[in-house]
């Protein structure tokens, strides 16, 4: 039986050894391990194993059943699981390592799932394209129904490899880098090395298109081809990996591979993800030990995983998409111009607020003698409002403000005027409708665009406003002048 190393996660590559990279590999060792080499078994000992067909069917139909009704859903829910299994393929050979959230965020399409991405390193995002461009690439096979020739097989490795370029390389002198040359068989020997310094034989480099030639062979066949799909995927997985005719991305490979007979039968992936490594590793020991059954139950339990997982997904696709709607509802609060109604409201505030500093600031600028005193607050809570303008509103998404300006004459003269300043914004605003100031007292108001309020050109507005509020200024001291008068006269002055 061969020795796996599970620290290691590329279980069908030379990243396996182990040994010292340095340490130089006996000539003789590579020609005793090329010459162990057994060639793959025929199919005829793996078609009579046993399988649960019954639950098969169930789960098949149950998924039939679901998306019969809308085939755009049944493609949506299907892709989950096609993503899952081309990010986590990767994965599992330790090419680069995701947290198991980013995994479901970016296989499941949730919010968010494209931030998710890009928020990966670029050559883990490379690699994860690639495995997804090679599923695509399956699933297209798949739906021709041809049979499987080494020119797919070949063409399968340049796209899942397409973003690695180099291999660690077993040869006469140690572990040597070399360039990875993408749908083309190996050129040295792949044996993994264990632990107690033997080689776990492959097929040598020259009898690997033998073997290859033998397996499409064996894959033509009309017993292979009218197999159940779980036996096709596991015998062609594991003859596969026995030749392991790639320098580096067999398990990859074999995979992806395996996955076309499940797409043909029911439309799913072979789906092996980072969790199943453990008991994917002890299938194919137990496999290459002879004992064929236990790879075949591990591939029928992940077929079920992803029948499971199209169920789920396919019951979800009847509630419409989180992030659509949610958008949906975020454009119920857009008006007609493209302002949300809370930018409506902080723009109206923001104009009220420029109104009050500006009054402020023209109260301290005005000569009096102590008998004048003027008080500028911002009131809130239950505001007096007047009748709403037609198309106009209230604030609604922030607490109601208004500006209290008070003028005091003190006795004899005693008198006092107050002038409310109230906001209201249009109801479905435009791009350049007005927001309004109003005076509660007068009726004056004070109408800016709010387009001129939000831009970044305010001078015109600025300008505005201290004009609008000298004015509001000026007739509030007229006001008290005439008050003050007429308390004089009623006084005796």
């Amino acid at each position: 039986m061969a020795c796996y190393d599970r620290s290691l996660c590329e279980r069908f590559s030379p990243d396996c050894i182990f040994m010292d990279e340095q340490a130089p590999v006996a000539i003789d060792l590579i020609g005793r391990a090329d010459k162990s080499y057994k060639p793959i078994v025929d199919f005829i000992d793996w078609s009579s194993l046993a399988l649960d067909v019954q639950a098969w069917n169930t789960h098949l139909s149950i998924v039939q059943e679901l998306g019969s009704a809308n085939s755009v859903k049944l493609d949506r829910a299907r892709e989950v699981a096609k993503r899952a299994a081309a990010i986590d393929t990767g994965a599992i050979e330790g090419l680069y390592q995701l947290d198991r959230g980013i995994t479901i965020t970016i296989a499941a399409q949730t919010a968010m799932w494209q931030v998710a991405f890009e928020k990966e390193q670029e050559k883990v995002r490379l690699l994860i394209e690639s495995q997804l461009d090679a599923y695509d690439y399956v699933l297209d096979l798949a739906t021709k129904s041809v049979p499987i020739a080494e020119a797919y097989i070949r063409e399968l490795h340049r796209k899942i490899c397409s973003a690695q370029n180099t291999f660690k390389a077993l040869t006469s002198a140690g572990i040597q880098e070399q360039q990875l040359n993408h749908g083309e068989y190996k050129k040295f020997p792949n044996h993994v090395q264990k632990e107690d310094g033997t080689l776990h034989a492959y097929a040598p480099v020259q009898q690997t298109p033998m073997e290859m030639g033998r397996l499409c062979e064996i894959m033509r066949r009309q017993d292979f081809e009218s197999a159940h799909p779980v036996l096709q995927a596991a015998y062609v997985h594991h003859a596969f990996t026995r030749i392991h005719p790639f320098q580096d991305g067999n398990g990859r490979v074999a995979r992806a591979l395996a996955s076309i007979f499940l797409y043909r039968a029911a439309s799913i992936p072979l789906l092996v993800l980072v969790d199943h490594r453990n008991a994917y590793i002890d299938a194919l020991e137990a496999a290459d030990s002879g004992e064929c059954q236990t790879f075949v139950n591990f591939v029928t339990s992940r077929s079920r995983d992803a029948f499971v997982l199209v169920a789920e997904s396919l019951r979800t696709a009847e509630v419409d998409d989180p992030v659509k709607t949610s958008r949906a509802i975020g454009d119920l609060y857009l008006t007609r111009g493209g302002y949300k109604h809370n930018q409506v409201d902080l723009a109206g505030q923001t104009l009220l607020h420029a109104v009050q500093t500006q009054i402020q600031k023209q109260v301290t600028e005005v000569p009096r003698a102590g008998e004048l005193r003027f008080d500028v607050t911002r009131s809130g809570g239950d505001i007096q409002m007047p009748p709403t303008p037609d198309g106009y509103r209230t604030l609604v998404s922030i607490p109601k403000e208004s500006i209290v300006l008070q003028a005091e004459s003190l006795p004899p003269a005693a008198t006092k005027v107050n002038r409310n300043l109230v906001i209201f914004v249009p109801r479905n605003c435009g791009r350049d409708d007005d927001i309004m100031i109003l005076c509660r007292e007068t009726n004056d108001l004070l109408r800016v665009p709010i387009s001129s309020v939000l831009g970044k050109e305010r001078m015109v507005t600025d300008l505005r406003v201290a004009i609008f509020s000298n004015r509001v200024l000026g007739e509030i001291l007229c006001q008290l002048k005439a008050q003050a008068e007429s308390e004089l006269k009623r006084h005796g002055y």
